[in-house]
């Protein structure tokens, strides 16, 4: 472990003195600058390698379908399928009757009482098994993907598609992030925020952990950072065509996302001061405004209308996305919104640390239990957002708050903290404690925090070349150790399914 820790801080050492020799510490980031956009291709590259490796090291024997297996085996998203190309909603796993005549199917005790097979984590409801997680995969991966192959894919196969398409557009996103919020972003800083963006965001280790629960986290990070993404080069641009085509994509996403992990909509809040922008703002005429917004609102209504009436076709009810009625763990309808839960969710959340170990694989995720709350909490191994270094840079963000603040970005960033807040209390209280959520979060954090720390970096009015030197250095710092943090995660986590292959 001490050699490890000596090879780091070496390597860091003469990467700090390349940086001060050849004055990269100053360097600003240039679009249109060949070498800078080399650099940004091959980080692509190395990005794409990586979850190319994490695939090739997990098993992906794709599904020949009709199915070899019994359906009853199959994860959720392959019992959904099934059920689409059958032409019917509901899974095609008939309930035992005992189901239908207990005071309460949803009680996990009674159950397992009763001691009768049945579909773990499905929604249950008159009579029926449904897959409640989102169909968003189902719609852009297996159609496509059974199409092409004539096979279904398996959830690692499903996860590295996702992982590649989130990979890239996180890159941009950051890219984007950094030009309208810092304007002149050092270069360095740039490239090690994209690495730390990619890696706090969690999408390797959702990728190493695939199945059917992280395919919907890996989907709802892909629609995330594609929204972000949109909805940001629409704001940017200046031109009402291309601002338009930006604000629908952004629709779309939004719709996708919904359909992906409906909790997630709540980050629709980030977009709200760039469409209040848009509507009062003076950049645009009347009817080019009315255009813009057609084209956001046109594809979101019909998205949404349709997954109105997909919900009410299965639970009638135009909200109900089925969570309501899983066979699992605990009623979750006694599940409830309190603030007894607040404290806790910014412990578990932001504040939980990992575990350092003195020997290999030197890091792990703490179970630590909740006390004195008498209601029910699904409770598992997790870290908080503040694990990653880079995260704690939104600390001194009020600093670079100013009178002359832009008050759109100024509203983005207060409604990101609250988006991120809101969204940690409304897990723990609906959800729970677990690796797997912290990535609901993990995004937007990190997307803050690298921007905050490009932004302090990339101010100007200082007249000491070593105080520019030391900030950069701490800056580079905080990015290294996210990204490192974010590489354990990707063999330490809820399944371990890399590390098990080291170990075995």
């Amino acid at each position: 472990m001490l050699g490890i820790v000596i090879s780091c801080v070496a390597a860091f050492a003469i990467f700090l003195a390349i940086s001060y020799a050849f004055g990269f510490y100053k360097t600003e980031y240039n679009p249109s600058k060949l070498s800078h956009n080399i650099v940004i291709f091959l980080s692509l590259g190395i990005l794409i390698a990586g979850a190319t490796v994490i695939y090739s090291f997990l098993a992906k024997d794709n599904f020949i379908y009709p199915y070899l297996r019994p359906l009853k085996s199959m994860n959720a998203y392959e019992q959904q399928f099934d059920a689409f190309l059958k032409g019917q909603l509901n899974i095609d796993v008939v309930p035992d009757l005992r189901l239908s005549i207990m005071s309460n199917p949803y009680d996990e005790s009674a159950r397992r009482t009763e001691g009768f097979f049945y579909l773990w984590d499905r929604a249950y409801f008159d009579g029926n098994y449904y897959s409640y997680f989102g169909i968003a995969p189902i719609l852009l991966i297996y159609y496509p993907f059974y199409l092409l192959t004539k096979t279904v894919p398996e959830a690692n196969t499903v996860c590295y598609i996702l992982t590649v398409l989130s990979a890239i557009v996180i890159a941009f996103l950051v890219i984007k992030l950094q030009k309208i919020f810092v304007k002149k972003p050092n270069f360095i800083m740039l490239i090690l925020s994209i690495f730390a963006c990619e890696l706090g965001s969690l999408i390797y280790m959702v990728q190493a952990s695939a199945d059917m629960y992280y395919t919907a986290v890996a989907s709802g990070i892909l629609f995330l950072s594609l929204f972000l993404l949109c909805t940001f080069s629409a704001y940017a641009s200046k031109k009402n065509g291309k601002r338009a085509l930006l604000f629908a994509l952004s629709g779309i996403s939004l719709v996708f996302l919904v359909m992906s992990r409906p909790n997630l909509a709540i980050y629709f809040l980030l977009a709200v001061p760039i469409y209040i922008k848009t509507v009062f703002g003076k950049d645009f005429k009347p009817s080019e405004k009315i255009c813009q917004v057609l084209a956001f609102a046109v594809p979101t209504v019909i998205g949404a209308v349709g997954i109105m009436w997909y919900n009410y076709a299965r639970f009638g009810s135009v909200f109900e996305f089925g969570a309501k009625y899983q066979l699992t763990v605990h009623d979750v309808s006694e599940y409830s919104i309190t603030l007894l839960l607040f404290l806790p969710a910014l412990k578990y959340y932001f504040l939980q640390p990992p575990i350092f170990l003195s020997k290999a694989p030197y890091f792990d995720i703490p179970f630590s239990p909740l006390k004195n709350y008498s209601g029910y909490v699904y409770m598992t191994s997790t870290v908080g957002a503040m694990a990653f270094p880079s995260n704690w840079a939104i600390a001194i963000s009020p600093l670079l708050i100013t009178k002359k603040a832009d008050k759109t970005k100024l509203s983005i960033f207060i409604l990101s903290i609250v988006s991120v807040v809101g969204l940690a209390f409304t897990d723990m209280c609906l959800a729970g404690v677990n690796i797997r959520y912290l990535a609901d979060i993990a995004l937007v954090t990190v997307l803050i925090s690298t921007t905050v720390i490009s932004k302090f970096v990339s101010l100007e009015k200082r007249t000491s070349q070593s105080l520019d030197f030391s900030i950069f250095a701490v800056s580079c710092l905080l990015l290294l150790l996210t990204i490192i943090v974010g590489l354990f995660l990707v063999f330490i986590n809820e399944r371990n399914n890399l590390l098990n292959l080291i170990y075995d």
